[in-house]
């Protein structure tokens, strides 16, 4: 029995809509495909773009200081925002639609936001910096230079308090002592002077110090000074002298305290000249020095740290003096001799006191001497580690380099690092980023760069219309991959 022509034209109806409702799934599947994978395109070219803007970083920076920025002046000091946003969109090009076959076309974008080396004083500059040095020392290193410094730091303000106790101590005994002595009769300061027996080539140190502390402070500690770097830098050569280029975007935020100024100042002796380097070099030549001196002149910060040093080591010096019973004697009895010439024997124990701290200044003119050519000074002194006489205080210009000598202790580099304790966290930051940005022009050959547009993360909005819809995508990518 055959089946009516109707029957088999409603079968056919059938299988046509069916047909045309699968296509249809099938069709809109394909568009979504196309869309998602045009969509997962256009993120991996703007990834791209930010990889391949990214890996432009300034070799010569990297090399030197070991920081990673890309630098957004391209040379020019200007920092380029258009050429920034067309690298990553020329890279982003090539990798999207190669073939044409997702139907992509890439649309006007943005640059959203950028963080610069000097944003917020320096914060993405300072973290890098401690981020090198974190991997350069280690936990172990780093806790053991916490350790030595602070004990070290801890010495020296404690002989600085001590410095001012005794002082005041021995104005107090002075003044007993005077009363004391006054109510005695002129008869018996008059014997006590006749059994003092004054040598005949006698020469009163006090008055020569005092001569001495009038001399320029670098003739007394330097044998050469014609040899000394009188270099001074111009109004325009540093960072600080210029209103700087501001990013968009907020930095995240950098910890601060002794950890990081250690990492700072540990970086600064690491990569940055001072006097013992030896360095002949164009330009600033005593850098660490500057970053303690802030001066614009080599000669003036080099000054600066010799009368720094100064201080810290007759506070140490005197120490010593007060407590130890040789050197006392010596003192008390020089002093009697002093004081006799002077007839004012009554005064003796005053004289002792200022003949110890013009004892104490000749041995630091002695220890700054020896830091500079390179030998080592304990912070506090011993029988053994202590080099001037008291005899040889009055030809202290002549002879006190017969009595020099280097002792186990600390170079000149460490008590630079104890002066740079002294500075907070944004004077080391600032010091640093100007003495990077001066070496970068005058020792990387590049007198166009500016450390303000250099650039550590950026932000970035690609558009594009895939088929017929548009779709924009952000992306934000750095060398600071915490962000």
């Amino acid at each position: 029995m055959k089946r009516s022509s109707s029957n088999q034209g409603s079968i056919t109806i059938y299988l046509c809509l069916v047909l045309s409702v699968l296509l249809s799934l099938i069709f809109v599947g394909l568009h979504s495909a196309c869309i998602a994978a045009g969509r997962t395109a256009l993120a991996s070219g703007l990834e791209q773009g930010l990889y391949s803007l990214f890996a432009g970083y300034d070799r010569e920076m990297f090399d030197t200081y070991g920081l990673l920025f890309m630098d957004g002046g391209y040379g020019t000091g200007d920092l380029k925002l258009e050429e920034i946003y067309r690298e990553v969109q020329e890279a982003a090009e090539a990798v999207v639609d190669p073939d044409r076959l997702l139907d992509i076309k890439l649309e006007r974008g943005s640059l959203d936001g950028y963080i610069l080396a000097t944003d917020q004083g320096g914060a993405a500059f300072r973290r890098q910096i401690c981020a090198v040095m974190e991997k350069k020392l280690g936990i172990s290193g780093i806790q053991l230079l916490s350790d030595t410094l602070e004990d070290q730091f801890g010495i020296m303000k404690s002989q600085e308090q001590q410095k001012e106790q005794a002082g005041t101590e021995e104005a107090e005994c002075d003044y007993e002592e005077q009363k004391k002595t006054a109510a005695e009769t002129a008869e018996e300061r008059e014997q006590e002077r006749k059994d003092v027996e004054v040598p005949p080539d006698f020469e009163n140190p006090i008055e020569v110090i005092q001569k001495v502390r009038k001399m320029g402070i670098l003739g007394l500690v330097i044998s050469d000074i014609s040899d000394l770097s009188g270099y001074t830098l111009g109004n325009e050569e540093l960072l600080e002298d210029r209103e700087l280029q501001q990013g968009m975007g907020v930095v995240s935020e950098t910890k601060t305290g002794l950890g990081e100024k250690l990492l700072l100042l540990e970086y600064l002796s690491e990569f940055f000249p001072c006097y013992t380097s030896g360095e002949q070099r164009e330009g600033l030549r005593y850098q660490i020095e500057y970053a303690i001196g802030g001066k614009r002149d080599d000669m003036e910060n080099l000054k600066s740290v010799v009368y720094r040093l100064l201080a810290v080591r007759e506070a140490s010096n005197l120490m010593y003096l007060c407590g130890s019973p040789a050197r006392c004697a010596e003192a008390d009895e020089m002093a009697l001799i002093i004081s006799t010439i002077l007839f004012i024997p009554e005064a003796y124990a005053l004289v002792s006191f200022v003949l110890k701290i013009c004892w104490a200044y000749g041995e630091s003119i002695l220890d700054i001497r020896e830091l500079l050519d390179g030998g080592k000074i304990p912070l506090l002194k011993d029988d053994t580690s202590w080099q001037l006489s008291l005899n040889s205080l009055s030809g202290l210009l002549i002879q006190g380099d017969e009595e020099r000598h280097s002792s186990e202790g600390l170079d000149y580099q460490w008590y630079l690092r104890l002066l740079l304790l002294m500075k907070d966290e944004d004077s080391l930051t600032r010091s640093l980023m100007n003495l990077t940005e001066y070496n970068m022009r005058i020792q990387g050959g590049n007198p166009g760069f500016c450390l303000d547009t250099c650039v550590e993360s950026a932000s970035v909005t690609l558009s594009a219309r895939i088929r017929s819809s548009s779709f924009s995508i952000t992306r934000s990518y750095g060398y600071d991959m915490d962000q």
